[in-house]
């Protein structure tokens, strides 16, 4: 598999995750090996998004991981989900609390109450 360098730069992140294939590991590390802009960009890329350490929560997820592992990334997915599910609804509720005070505070300005001189009486 041979690889151009713009496909090389849309692969560099898998690549350097840990998270592509062999093969195509195996085409960039070679496509790496002789074209030096592309050599450079991965440093850089390399320098800015360091691997995280192997305790972290981030690790990738190696060829032949085991039952656990993968309970535990669908343990933090499930996780990610539901914060985010619970932001949404969060914000779903403000915005509707807001849009319910600004009805109520709208309607109690065109609401107009005037006293009536002639009858000597209070309308409201």
């Amino acid at each position: 598999m041979s690889l151009n360098c713009e496909m090389t730069m849309d692969l560099i992140a898998l690549y350097h995750d840990g998270l592509a294939s062999a093969s195509t590991k195996k085409a960039v590390a070679e496509h790496l090996k002789h074209c030096p802009q592309c050599r450079e960009s991965y440093a850089q890329y390399r320098r800015i998004y360091r691997m995280p350490k192997s305790g972290s929560m981030h690790r990738p997820i190696q060829e032949g991981a085991t039952e656990q592992e993968y309970r535990r990334l669908a343990a933090r997915m499930r996780q990610k989900r539901l914060l985010a599910a619970a932001g949404f609804f969060a914000y779903v509720c403000g915005s509707l609390c807001l849009t319910a005070i600004m009805l109520l505070k709208s309607r109690r300005e065109t609401e107009t109450s005037f006293f009536d001189f002639q009858k000597n009486k209070f309308y409201l």
